[in-house]
């Protein structure tokens, strides 16, 4: 599966929104806006490292400052709980794709 498919597939499963909340149903949590636009990013970022976490991490970490503008906004506004819940989400996310 391509990088693409793969992220639509996510995307479409999970949802885009532009509400204040959504309830995610995989993790059963709910994402504000700002982790909601995180998150799609996260998600372009471990396709392009082959869904490997630690690897989108620190390829995120080297490029920070050339992330798109409202991306790094958003992710400033994240409480540490709240990235981390990202990062959760999207490795549940991961691992049912991957059928693991």
């Amino acid at each position: 599966m391509n990088k693409g498919n793969y992220v639509d597939e996510l995307l479409s499963r999970y949802g885009r929104t532009t509400s204040k909340k959504v309830h995610i149903e995989s993790g059963g949590i709910s994402m504000t806006p700002d982790q909601i636009k995180f998150r799609d990013y996260l998600l372009k970022i471990f396709a392009d490292q082959r869904r490997d976490m630690i690897s989108s991490i620190i390829w995120l970490s080297k490029r920070f400052n050339k992330v798109p503008h409202d991306v790094h906004a958003s992710y400033r506004r994240l409480s540490t709980a709240e990235r981390n819940a990202v990062i959760r989400e999207v490795c549940l996310m991961g691992d049912v794709v991957n059928g693991d």
